[in-house]
């Protein structure tokens, strides 16, 4: 539901026309049967309004962020891991299936456009940890991908992935290096965000320091 959603919603169609060029769906090698029984309908019923499709089925050893850079690389952005060389698009957007698209929206893309100076913007940041942008939506400039692989496309063994540790343990891990400290690697005028992922003050209880999707508190 959560693909098809942001398929029909996502993608940009414009007079009839795709504001982009290219779509990649990356999934894990055990979801091909699942892709193979959606891709005959998602074409019928959507094909004639989407960019090319192009599905990539990869080992799933490193969460949303190696299914990212496992795409990214198989479409030529990087000589090998961790080593920019290429990149074929002037703006890439990447998105996660843990959201629904409710209506046609390409806010994220509209707002890097709208600024030379813009290399990465998501669809919502926080201040919780400093300045960070959520990774669920989020759009990069030709220079602002080549930065995200060279910190973040790692083999599976690097630290960040926490491959010792608990599954628990290991997604915060990951979070924290891939998700928060990621927009640290940037000048901060050069990221941006459409919404704040913050609670409002009337509604935090702020000793959880944590996004609104995290605070107990505000949903009581």
């Amino acid at each position: 539901i959560a693909l098809w959603s942001q398929l029909e919603c996502l993608s940009g169609m414009q007079g009839g026309k795709s504001s982009y060029s290219k779509i990649v769906l990356s999934t894990s090698t055990s979801s091909e049967g699942h892709m193979q029984f959606m891709l005959p309908e998602i074409q019928t019923k959507l094909g004639h309004e989407l960019p090319p499709i192009e599905v990539q089925y990869h080992v799933n050893d490193r969460y949303d962020v190696g299914l990212w850079c496992d795409a990214l690389t198989d479409l030529g952005y990087v000589d090998g891991f961790a080593n920019p060389a290429n990149v074929p698009f002037d703006n890439t957007i990447m998105t996660n299936d843990s959201f629904f698209a409710l209506r046609p929206f390409d806010g994220v893309l509209e707002k890097l456009r709208s600024s030379k100076r813009l290399n990465l913007v998501g669809l919502t940041s926080s201040n919780t940890r400093g300045y960070w942008l959520e990774s669920f939506y989020r759009g990069f400039s030709s220079n602002g991908i080549k930065k995200f692989m060279h910190y973040s496309c790692k083999d599976a063994s690097h630290p960040s992935f926490g491959a010792k540790l608990g599954r628990m343990w290991r997604k915060r891990r990951i979070v924290q290096y891939h998700e928060i400290r990621v927009a640290y690697q940037y000048h901060r005028n050069s990221l941006a965000s459409l919404f704040s992922a913050d609670p409002p003050a009337e509604g935090w209880f702020y000793a959880n320091n944590n996004t609104w999707v995290q605070n107990i508190e505000l949903w009581k």
